[in-house]
């Protein structure tokens, strides 16, 4: 095991990741949540003073990526996998472009390419940097560029690994600064290390390899003159000796890591898997001998709460550079932990399907870790694992990390399971008050006949039927509010109502569609606007192997034909990035949030403080109790909103909150569930909007949207009038926030926010008949589109 020692690297703020787990089940109106059992990595992750591996792991997404920073060269990827002229390095003296001198302006971003690499010893690397408009920049000081140099090393049994020629004095892989640049004032730069890479012989030898894959790699962060450098990365595979490279490792993708974490920056300014996989790699450890290989250290943290289960030590990294400990053991995964494709992908990178075929102890191992495991690989060695692991044995890693659900990064679904999917084509209503809604249910790519239930399954889904009625002096609101419906939650049909005749009917269409007609009692109410039909709920399918099996399916929607269509301001796909699916209530809402919304509306509001405290839990008490609640009084359970924006963003916004997001959710007899999401952080930057929403879909508030209730009242704190207040939403003394002041309060949860924004015309938790019939909240002024503080502008956009 080799220890690593660290130099030292500029300061930088760090953003933080987060955790989401699931809900343990419920129909709609019922308190949504997530199992949120884990803290976030904003507690184990303060600033990052930078450093070498086993330094502070910060986050920081200012930089731009090599992705991003590397040439525009005709002729030239955009990959990093440059052409390299070993033999005939450029002359870059001859070269004279346009220039601009970074000590008299400092561009926006920074660009580099490596023209040649000669190694007689020290490697000698010619290289261009250049900003955005193709000048050559001058006065990159040496100070700013880090440098590693490392060989891929291919045994005969197991995986491949990198070994690092630049070394620092304990041994470890590091980043070198300290060889010779040479500023051609033109934009062209020679650098020569400090390490003769040939003749490495201590503090560790490593032998010099010229026929081998070899990697350059490195980073820019700093200053020129007091302004901050663009970061960028680099990293360039060659062959010493000449030749293409045909050998590589390329198990995962900087992609896959940002499309959860935006822009995962870490020790200063690295951006890119391709530069950290050249020190974290086999057999590097932290100065307390804990294992930080890429495969190992990144398995451990993202399926923390599996070591947990399993009895794994707690994953613990400390840092050489500061000296801390940072703890990653309540740190998990927002999907499922055998989405493996999800980081890995054969067809994004040239081994990203190694996980399958060259399974390793200690990457397996990171999840896998406790007593059990330790047993079962006890005297065995990496080329063993293949014999029952391999590709094509029983027990490979395909095979064993198999999915319920039928997902994108799924790799494999349970034997025998069936896979659904939802088509709602149109909805349209009647002349009589009833229903048509064409769809169609796929079940293995085979239209279902939906007038039966098949023999072997159980369950199935349903149709929710949203809309919105006139409210708080609004002829056609833009949001949903099922008014007239207990805790504003829209009527429910199932196929069984149907098919039996109570609800409607189902008759036979065309090409595998079929028309449910909806009866008059179970359809919309009159005067209702902005109508919808939601198809959502699963089937359960029985005689499999394992037992009974929830077909958990991506749910389907549509507008009734006519209708205003509600706005949608949210990609569900973005929601997949990290989420893959995202599963509400049990798996009844799946993935589409079209269709959350449809429940989660501004009238509804958390239910515990309605809640019978016999269906409470000791656990569920103990857990109050420990907040600060009176788990025997569940008039002192917190309340908030549940309609979509507020909710969701306070959720991901938890680690900027000053308040912490607690609620109680009532589900009878069921059950009574505390949930708090105080720990929970966002992946990315907490103003990165962009993650979620739609581009220019979140700058602003519909002029027909409805105040939203933080808390349920009739005016009168006992069980029986809150749950009555519950039966009869929106009512007068209901504690709302305005449109506006709602959407930025989830986050911007302080009094000085409160009354900045009440000086604007808004409402902040007020009674409902406090609001004048008309109040202008004039927040678009300077935060609309273009003005001062365009939201865009001050989220950094």
């Amino acid at each position: 095991m080799t220890d690593v020692s660290l130099e030292d690297i500029p300061d930088i703020t760090s953003d933080s990741w987060s955790d989401f787990g699931q809900d343990p089940g419920g129909e709609p109106g019922d308190d949504p949540g997530w199992d949120t059992g884990f803290d976030s990595v904003t507690d184990a992750l303060p600033v990052d003073p930078g450093g070498e591996p086993g330094d502070d792991p910060g986050w920081d997404t200012g930089f731009d990526s090599a992705t991003d920073a590397l040439p525009v060269d005709p002729g030239q990827a955009l990959d990093g996998q440059h052409v390299v002229d070993i033999e005939n390095p450029v002359d870059v003296d001859a070269v004279e472009p346009p220039v601009v001198v970074l000590t008299s302006e400092m561009p926006a971003k920074l660009f580099m390419t490596i023209d040649s690499i000669v190694i007689n010893g020290e490697p000698v690397v010619t290289f261009r940097v250049r900003d955005e408009l193709g000048r050559g920049a001058v006065g990159v000081p040496s100070s700013a560029l880090l440098w590693v140099m490392a060989k891929l090393v291919v045994p005969e049994a197991g995986a491949s690994y990198w070994e690092a020629y630049t070394r620092s004095a304990g041994g470890g892989p590091t980043a070198e600064h300290n060889g010779v640049l040479v500023d051609h004032k033109n934009g062209g730069y020679t650098y020569t290390f400090a390490t003769d890479v040939t003749r490495v012989t201590a503090p560790v030898a490593v032998a010099w390899a010229p026929a081998a894959t070899t990697r350059l790699a490195g980073q820019m962060i700093g200053t020129v003159g007091g302004k901050e450098l663009p970061a960028l990365n680099f990293v360039k595979d060659f062959v010493p000796a000449g030749g293409a490279v045909t050998v590589r490792r390329d198990v995962a993708t900087t992609a896959a890591c940002n499309d959860c974490h935006g822009k995962l920056t870490l020790h200063g300014s690295r951006t890119e898997v391709e530069y950290c996989v050249v020190c974290h790699s086999k057999d590097v450890v932290d100065p307390n001998g804990v294992n930080i290989d890429m495969a190992y250290m990144t398995h451990a943290i993202h399926a923390a709460h599996m070591r947990e289960a399993n009895g794994a030590p707690a994953y613990k990294v400390k840092s050489s550079h500061s000296g801390n400990t940072y703890d990653y053991s309540r740190v998990t995964y927002p999907q499922g932990l055998n989405n493996c494709n999800k980081c890995h992908s054969a067809a994004a990178s040239a081994q990203g399907d190694n996980w399958n075929k060259v399974p390793t102890i200690d990457a397996c191992k990171g999840c896998h870790e406790g007593a059990a495991y330790t047993a079962h690989i006890d005297g065995m060695t990496d080329a063993q694992c293949a014999t029952c692991h391999g590709p094509n044995a029983n027990r490979s890693a395909a095979k064993m990390h198999v999915s319920e659900n039928n997902t994108p990064n799924a790799t494999g679904v349970i034997t025998g399971a069936s896979n659904f999917i939802y088509e709602v084509k149109s909805a349209v209503v009647n002349g009589d008050g009833t229903t048509d809604v064409t769809f169609k249910i796929l079940r293995d790519g085979v239209a279902m006949d939906l007038t039966t239930q098949p023999a072997d399954l159980t369950g199935g889904p349903s149709f929710l039927l949203p809309y919105a009625l006139p409210q708080d002096g609004i002829a056609e609101p833009a949001d949903y509010n099922n008014l007239g419906r207990s805790a504003a939650q829209p009527r429910s049909v199932s196929l069984a109502n149907l098919r039996s005749g109570s609800a409607g009917s189902i008759v036979a269409g065309t090409d595998g569609y079929y028309v449910a007609k909806i009866n008059v009692a179970n359809s919309f109410p009159a005067g209702a606007t902005l109508r919808a039909v939601g198809l959502q709920g699963y089937y359960t399918q029985t005689g499999l192997a394992g037992g009974n099996l929830g077909r958990h399916t991506v749910a389907s929607y549509a507008a009734v034909t006519g209708d205003e269509v509600r706005r949608e301001v949210v990609d569900s796909a973005k929601c997949a990035n990290c989420h893959e699916w995202f599963e509400g209530h049990g798996g009844n809402r799946v993935y589409e949030v079209g269709v959350c919304v449809m429940c989660h509306v501004p009238n509804l509001s958390t239910s515990g403080r309605g809640a019978n405290v016999a269906n409470v839990t000791q656990a569920t008490k103990d857990a109050l109790n420990a907040a600060g609640y009176d788990a025997d009084d569940p008039l002192t359970y917190p309340e908030y909103t549940n309609n979509t924006k507020e909710m969701i963003h306070a959720i991901h916004a938890a680690h900027v909150k000053t308040v912490p997001f607690h609620e109680v959710r009532d589900r009878g007899t069921s059950g009574v569930f505390f949930y708090d999401f105080s720990h929970i952080t966002y992946p990315t930057a907490a103003n990165n909007c962009l993650m979620c929403h739609k581009p220019g879909n979140f700058a602003g508030v519909p002029d027909r949207a409805l105040a939203t209730v933080f808390m349920t009242s009739n005016g009168i704190d006992d069980r029986t009038n809150i749950l009555a207040a519950r039966a009869s939403v929106p009512n007068a003394k209901d504690i709302v926030q305005t449109p506006y002041a709602a959407a930025c309060a989830a986050c911007h949860d302080t009094p000085l926010a409160a009354a900045h924004m009440a000086q604007n015309g808004a409402f902040v938790d007020v009674t409902r008949h406090a609001i004048p019939g008309t109040y202008f909240e004039t927040c678009s002024l300077c935060h609309g589109a273009g003005r001062s503080a365009d939201v865009n502008v001050a989220h950094g956009l």
